[in-house]
This record gives C-alpha cells, sequence and structure tokens, in this order.
C-alpha cells in the first residue's frame, strides 16, 4: 500500500512538472509565432524597453541631482542662520550709549535680521515645496517605469499593450522635463541666494567699518573738548592776572 502511494506521489509530481514544461512550450510557441507574424512589432517593443531602461536611469540622475540641491539648500540656511546669529551678538553686545550714538547701526542690523528671517522662510517654503512636489512626481513616474520594465523582462506585456507603453514613455518624457526646469529653477534660487548673501556681507562689513570710523570721530571729539576747555581756562586765568597787574 505504501509503495502505491510512494508511486502516486511520484506519478503527480511527475505529471506537474510535465505540465510546466508544456506550458511553458505554449508561450515560447505563441511568442514564436507572434515574431513571425509581426517582426516590426516586436522591434518596436524592443526600442521601448529600451527606452524605458534610459528614462529610468535619467529619472535616479534627477533625483540625485535634487538631493545634491537640496543638500547645498542647507548648507545656504545654516550659512544664514550663523550670519543671523553674528548678528544677534553683535546687536547685543552693544551699550546703550553705542546705540544712541551708532547713528542708525542698530536699526540697520534689525533690519538685515529681520530680512534674513523673511529670505530665510521664504527659501524653506518654497525650496521645501517644489522639491517635495518633485520628488513625489519622480518616485510615482519611476515606480510606474520599473513595473513596466519588470513586466517586459518577464514577458507579461502583450502586443495590445503599445498604447499603454507609448502613455507611459510620453508620461515619463513629460516628467523628466519638468523636473529639469525644477532644478534649474533651484540652481538660479541658489545662485540669487549667494549673491544677496554676499550683498549682505559686504553691508555688514561696511557698517562696521562706519562704526569704527565713527568712534574714532568721538574719541577726537572728546579730545577737542578737553582742548576747548583747557584753552578756556587758560584764558580766564590770564584774564585774571591781567586785571591784577592793572590794579
Amino acid at each position: 500500500m505504501k509503495n502505491c502511494e510512494q508511486k502516486l506521489c511520484h506519478s503527480q509530481d511527475d505529471f506537474l512538472t510535465l505540465k510546466d514544461d508544456y506550458e511553458r512550450l505554449l508561450k515560447d510557441n505563441q511568442n514564436l509565432k507572434e515574431r513571425r507574424a509581426f517582426p516590426e512589432k516586436l522591434e518596436e517593443l524592443d526600442r521601448y524597453r529600451n527606452q524605458v531602461l534610459e528614462y529610468s536611469k535619467c529619472i535616479t540622475a534627477l533625483r540625485q541631482a535634487g538631493l545634491e540641491k537640496d543638500r547645498r539648500y542647507d548648507l545656504l540656511v545654516q550659512k544664514f542662520k550663523r550670519l543671523r546669529k553674528c548678528i544677534s551678538s553683535r546687536k547685543n553686545g552693544e551699550t546703550e550709549e553705542d546705540r544712541q550714538s551708532s547713528f542708525g547701526g542698530s536699526d540697520c542690523s534689525a533690519e538685515s535680521s529681520i530680512s534674513l528671517n523673511t529670505i530665510t522662510e521664504d527659501l524653506n517654503e518654497a525650496l521645501d515645496k517644489d522639491i517635495e512636489n518633485g520628488y513625489q512626481q519622480i518616485a510615482r513616474e519611476g515606480e510606474q517605469l520599473r513595473r513596466t520594465l519588470s513586466a517586459l523582462k518577464t514577458g507579461e506585456y502583450g502586443l495590445e499593450d503599445d498604447q499603454l507603453l507609448r502613455h507611459q514613455l510620453i508620461c515619463a518624457q513629460t516628467t523628466i522635463a519638468q523636473q529639469q526646469v525644477v532644478i534649474e529653477q533651484q540652481q538660479s534660487q541658489s545662485e540669487n541666494t549667494m549673491e544677496l548673501l554676499d550683498s549682505i556681507a559686504r553691508l555688514q562689513d561696511h557698517i562696521m567699518e562706519q562704526r569704527s570710523k565713527m568712534e574714532s570721530m568721538e574719541a577726537e571729539l572728546i579730545e577737542s573738548k578737553e582742548m576747548n576747555e583747557l584753552l578756556e581756562f587758560q584764558i580766564l586765568e590770564n584774564k585774571e592776572n591781567m586785571e591784577h597787574e592793572f590794579e
């Protein structure tokens, strides 16, 4: 009885193996028939498959470029924060007398700090939104292309799916063009931000230079006042001496 059961199991295994081989042969036979009947379609399908691979690589490169722009943006934000901290520390280190005699220098520092806050917030809101939207769209298109490529590799696509494949390729081309525009815009914004940062740094240097000149002028003014007081004292003293002599 056990021998019969074992033979039955072996027979079932052999049957399943033969069935799989038969189905594979049928599938290969169908593919050969399609190749003989529609060689142009198969060549076009291969061309689309290659385009899918190229667009997938391009999307990956765009994603890496977006990450690099994100990294550069973070560096800019850190530089802004350091500059704002430096301005704040200089502002807090001033005495009340220095602030009153600075001819609006503190107001310039406050305006610069407010400007830095506004610029940073605008950059955070705009660039984060663009980067998030771009990454989401790239992820969706990339996932769709990967599914398409996987289906092409496994042979699950038939000739009736050409229109769908064309549509996906058009979507991929559109996504690549859009992401290139976004990256160019981010690059332009980064360059403008660097120029603005340099302008602010030059303005701060100019303010510090003017403060230094003002302090020198104040020191000269104090010295002049002391000299005037000394001269007035000498004049009074000479006047008193002359009055005593006339008496």
